[in-house]
């Protein structure tokens, strides 16, 4: 009898460190909520497989650069009239910029942004980053985009992203980092689908009319880590290739903590300079990225490798003409100008 009752203790153990784990409102940030991770983005490998009880050993991922992630209630932030669907807002005082978010019953929203240099960019719909409630085997379809209005030696220009997103959570079990073993994790793929247009304007009796003169698209794939009942449930990300099945960055949790009074933290936002640019392009908290994707006014796409120097991103531009161009690094945007 007593070793019956072992052999079911022990089997209920095992059901609760393997237990399917699932996502939920709990697991979403809230106001005061601050983390900070650690950067690799030079983390090379093939993604490892998914599934139940899977075990994902990344123990290997360096420590490059850090980055602070927190958030405030959006309440009486400068923009929230902006965004007044937005409950979340982080600011960074390095460049200036607000970033809004949502987060309700189906997740976490992306809702948009408000720099000095790139201007305001509002997704609409918001751009769902991480669905809730969510388990092992959930798929959900989420669409997103923004417009970018401008004006270019007196020409109108429209800039339009749209993205389609594909979230499965493809596994679940424990992962391994550098800073220690997390067990209830769920594994959710996500895959974003950019379609990317630019339009031409012509004002007919004051109304503009935009005719598209290009259309190029990208694709780019994630694998988030979530931890079921903490409080800050992000613990990995590796960005992919389009497919899925290379690594090429990772940013993973050092430390989270809940503070007692909300305060403004900074967040990773994008910033260009100089602008014009010559030769080189620097955009400011795009470390992580391998590539940037650049189109022209001619409609031409181009994907330009990154040259990461401390927090920033450089491109070299020397080969690109005078002229416009839009830039997208995943889902932000922005734009410059060429002038040699």
């Amino acid at each position: 009898m007593r070793k019956l009752q072992l052999i079911i203790c022990a089997l209920l153990l095992s059901a609760t460190v393997f237990a399917q784990p699932t996502i939920t409102t709990a697991e979403l940030p809230v106001a005061g909520l601050a983390w900070t991770t650690a950067n690799d983005s030079a983390y090379i490998t093939s993604v490892l497989p998914g599934g139940a009880n899977a075990t994902w050993n990344y123990s290997g991922l360096l420590n490059q650069y850090l980055d602070t992630v927190g958030f405030r209630s959006a309440v009486g932030t400068p923009y929230a009239s902006s965004f007044p669907n937005s409950n979340l807002a982080a600011y960074d005082p390095a460049s200036g910029a607000w970033t809004y978010v949502i987060t309700n019953s189906s997740g976490l929203y992306f809702d948009g942004f408000n720099e000095p240099t790139l201007g305001q960019f509002q997704l609409n719909p918001p751009q769902l980053v991480a669905p809730v409630p969510f388990t092992f085997g959930d798929t959900r379809t989420s669409t997103s985009g923004f417009t970018i209005d401008t004006i270019y030696s007196g020409q109108y220009v429209r800039f339009e992203v749209s993205i389609q997103t594909e979230f499965e959570a493809d596994g679940y079990g424990t992962v391994i980092l550098p800073t220690g073993t997390f067990n209830n994790v769920l594994r959710v793929k996500s895959t974003d689908l950019s379609t990317n247009t630019v339009s031409i304007g012509t004002n007919i009796l004051g109304t503009i009319i935009y005719t598209p003169i290009s259309t190029s698209q990208s694709q780019s794939t994630t694998f988030s880590h979530y931890q079921e009942g903490v409080s800050a449930a992000f613990i990995l990300d590796i960005e992919a290739d389009s497919l899925g099945a290379t690594t090429n960055s990772s940013s993973y949790l050092l430390q989270s903590i809940i503070l007692s009074a909300p305060e403004t933290i900074a967040d990773r936002t994008l910033t260009t300079y100089p602008n014009p640019a010559g030769n080189t392009l620097v955009i400011q908290g795009a470390a992580s990225a391998r590539s940037v994707t650049v189109v022209g006014l001619d409609g031409k796409r181009v994907v330009l490798p990154v040259a990461v120097q401390g927090d920033d991103a450089r491109i070299d531009v020397s080969n690109l003409a005078d002229g416009l161009y839009f830039f997208t690094v995943g889902s932000r945007a922005g734009k410059f100008t060429v002038h040699h």
